[in-house]
């Protein structure tokens, strides 16, 4: 068998003429076979490879050296350059740098060092990184609809700019800082923007205006939210002496009915079923106990009419010894338990714990407080099936466990938050009794009442994208003194603001890709610099 049959891979262009096996270490020996190369200089016209059956691969190639023709090249001679396999000077193949990249784009440095380590081509979590560097970006389309956002390289103390393309959700590029020059620079270069969403801050409205003046900001919606959500929180502090007023129960032992909206206080009581029903073991015991209680009495059922020991054995199915067993019983034995080579430490406290089962049947938790005072030393578990055992051998039950004690519920005092996140969730999803928390806590202050009212009108609107009454909430939000700084800032983004109640796109996807930004840079344990960070958030997934 020729060299070349016992390798699962081809070498275009070489002949194999050596292969050599030393412990997990495989070298090919081969030679070039071409006739022709192109120079390098005027281009007028040994590596390591994948692993082997689980064994390294070594190549040892032998190549030729050309004489080059051309007149005006300085190079007169050359190697012949290996274009489909190896790069010049280079120690590994295509296919074992490829496969690499595949692994470190996936994981971290150190952890493809470690499973490079069991796959046969083990390298270190440096060369890694310098793979991941000489990676080519890929070239993408220029996008129409653009998400931008900010992340942290630490928070509080230094961001960057992330920009996402929402139409076929994909990261386009990181920006190293979220300065307005460094966007609007991004953004000239991509005059194709028609639509930009972005959040509230000052920097990247800005940004857009200068670097994208043809495209139409939209303002993030869980922003503008989260926005009203602040205003209202800080009303309801200046009122928070009221709303300690209301008690929010919260015993989660209480059985409340939901539809009655002054529901008992007396919790329900617990029905227990002392009856335990028999385990899967027992059940399997118990079906093959009926299997050969049903053979045993076919056996002497057809001894009554006169057949032959052999036969019943032909006819039941049964060998000649069990159906001449079986005919010397009246009875069908019970199967002996299995052989207890060495008991246990409760085994020899059974009689005392037969003799109080039978005369008070205490609970296994007492027994097992009296046997500890007697030198037991076991855990309450082996008791416990013990205790079982010896309960279902008398035929007695558990000891009736008590009732629950009605116990009046507990309650705190309405928070601030607490009711801006009941103010600003859909009705329809709010249970019947935090609908009346709310209506209690508008009853208590008009400027309560009237700025929950308007609180609920603006997230309607902006669930269902209306922009019918967006001017006149606008005007009636100036007049309460709690809005009319939420107003104003609105009023001023007012084009970006009306975008989001007519236009569907928003920044959710946009935080969706932030969080898997987050999640890589902390797979790279700290070398997580920005130039790698960058390259590993764009490789597509």
């Amino acid at each position: 068998m020729s060299p070349e049959n016992i390798l699962p891979f081809n070498l275009p262009g070489f002949t194999v003429d050596q292969v050599e096996q030393h412990d997990q270490l495989l070298t090919v020996r081969a030679h070039s076979i071409a006739i022709s190369a192109a120079c390098p200089a005027c281009d007028h016209r040994s590596p390591r490879d994948l692993p082997c059956n689980g064994r390294t691969l070594r190549l040892v190639l032998q190549v030729r050296r050309f004489r080059c023709r051309h007149q005006s090249c300085d190079r007169k001679t050359f190697a012949e350059r290996l274009q489909q396999l190896v790069p010049v000077n280079g120690q590994r193949t295509y296919g074992l740098t490829n496969l690499l990249r595949t692994l470190i784009f996936e994981l971290s440095a150190e952890a493809a060092a470690r499973v490079t380590h069991h796959l046969q081509m083990a390298v270190s979590g440096d060369t890694l990184l310098r793979i991941i560097r000489q990676t080519t970006e890929q070239a993408y389309t220029p996008p129409r609809v653009l998400g931008i956002d900010d992340w942290a390289f630490k928070k509080g103390d230094r961001y960057g700019t992330i920009l996402v393309d929402l139409e076929r959700h994909k990261v386009l590029d990181l920006l190293p800082d979220r300065d307005t020059r460094t966007v609007s620079t991004w953004l000239k270069t991509h005059p194709g923007i028609e639509i930009v969403s972005r959040d509230r801050a000052e920097a990247y409205a800005e940004a857009a205006r200068v670097g994208a003046p043809q495209a139409i900001q939209v303002a993030d919606r869980w922003h503008l939210l989260k926005n009203l959500g602040d205003a209202l929180a800080n009303m309801y502090m200046c009122h928070q002496s009221l709303l300690r007023q209301i008690r929010v129960i919260t015993d989660p032992l209480l059985t409340v009915d939901k539809s009655d909206p002054d529901p008992s206080l007396t919790p329900k009581p617990i029905e227990q079923d002392h009856q335990r029903p028999p385990t899967a073991s027992q059940q399997a015991r118990a079906q093959r106990r009926d299997y050969w209680l049903g053979k045993f009495q076919e056996v002497h059922a057809l001894l009554d009419q006169g057949l032959s020991k052999y036969a019943i054995a032909r006819q039941t199915g049964l060998n000649i010894r069990t159906v001449r067993k079986y005919c010397r019983l009246s009875q069908l034995p019970k199967k002996p338990g299995p052989v207890k080579h060495r008991p246990r430490q409760v085994d020899y406290y059974r009689t005392y714990l037969r003799q109080r089962l039978q005369a008070e049947n205490p609970s296994s938790r007492q027994l097992w407080r009296e046997l500890q005072t007697q030198g037991f030393t076991g855990g309450h578990t082996m008791l416990y099936h013990c205790v079982a055992q010896l309960r279902q051998e008398l035929n007695l039950l558990p000891p009736q466990r008590k009732q629950a004690v009605a116990v009046a519920p507990t309650s705190k005092p309405l928070t601030p938050r607490k009711l801006v996140a009941w103010v600003l969730s859909r009705p329809d999803t709010l249970s019947k009794d935090k609908q009346l928390l709310v209506e209690q806590a508008c009853q208590l202050h008009p400027d309560i009442q009237q700025t929950t009212q308007l609180a609920r009108d603006f997230a309607a609107m902006l669930r269902v994208r209306q922009t019918d009454h967006l001017d006149q909430w606008l005007q009636d939000a100036k007049i309460v003194p709690s809005l009319a700084s939420l107003a104003t800032g609105l009023q001023h983004d007012y084009a970006a603001v009306h975008a989001a109640f007519s236009l569907p796109w928003s920044n959710g996807q946009v935080e969706g890709q932030v969080n898997r930004l987050k999640c890589i840079k902390r797979q790279m344990y700290g070398r997580a610099k920005f130039d790698l960070l960058r390259l590993r958030v764009l490789h597509p997934t």
